[in-house]
């Protein structure tokens, strides 16, 4: 098994133990359904000495079922009803996008 392989793997376990199924909807654009998603609203930012200096929410969805989302993009998560907003890009260049994003309450 390829390294490529083994990864991709181990991302699809790690969705479906941690992942939801979530409604993506690109600014101007039409909502992409039955996307995997995995929210973590509590995510730990570490600085360099291992020191927990905050929390916030992270988004991780697949190139492969939303393509070049941006900033902007609500995910509805489909299990729990709650819409978060991507604000920031952590890393957008792999195959797995990482956003900063909000948690959207009244719309």
């Amino acid at each position: 098994m390829s390294f490529k392989s083994l990864a991709a793997s181990m991302v699809s376990m790690a969705r479906s133990v941690f992942g939801t199924t979530a409604t993506v909807t690109p600014p101007n654009a039409e909502a992409i359904l039955g996307v995997g998603a995995i929210i973590d609203k509590g995510a730990e930012v570490i600085d360099e000495y291992g020191v927990v200096t905050d929390t916030r929410i992270e988004v991780e969805l697949f190139r492969t079922e939303v393509g070049g989302v941006g900033r902007g993009t609500l995910v509805l998560d489909d299990e729990t009803g709650e819409t978060f907003r991507l604000l920031d890009p952590i890393d957008t260049q792999g195959e797995v996008m990482r956003w900063v994003a909000s948690q959207v309450h009244g719309e």
